[in-house]
């Protein structure tokens, strides 16, 4: 039995009669020169697409818009500074009962700054924001 290829628009998926039970009723046959083809526009960072008449084709990628780049810039300074959070308190803690030792003194300082830095980077500037280096 001959392995055909198809391409559905609905799901925007490929699917191949030797594998797949159900292939959607809009699917569309492609050869496995296009199948191919397509797969590795997609490695090389193109996006496969529907066109207007339902065949796939290589795009492009949607570049995000500026209030998702922020938005995404937001969560990333969040997890960065709860990171520094977790980091700080034990450090704090061992400082706070005079138990702390030279090399945790010095990781409580680099924390800390590290940690002040990071609620500066100005996340409206994204994505041209150069992250501050996480201590060692």
């Amino acid at each position: 039995m001959e392995n055909k290829y198809y391409y559905a628009p609905s799901t925007g998926g490929f699917y191949q009669s030797s594998i797949h039970v159900s292939i959607p009723v809009d699917a569309l046959e492609i050869t496995q020169e296009d199948y191919l083809y397509l797969l590795e526009g997609q490695t090389l960072g193109s996006e496969i697409v529907s066109g207007n008449d339902g065949w796939p084709v290589l795009a492009a990628p949607e570049k995000p818009s500026r209030p998702e780049l922020v938005a995404t810039a937001d969560a990333e300074k969040l997890r960065l500074l709860s990171v520094a959070a977790l980091k700080i308190a034990p450090l704090q803690d061992a400082a706070d009962f005079d138990e702390q030792t030279e090399e945790e003194g010095a990781a409580l300082k680099a924390w800390r700054t590290y940690r002040i830095d990071v609620n500066r980077v100005d996340t409206s500037t994204a994505p041209d924001i150069e992250w501050p280096i996480i201590p060692a």
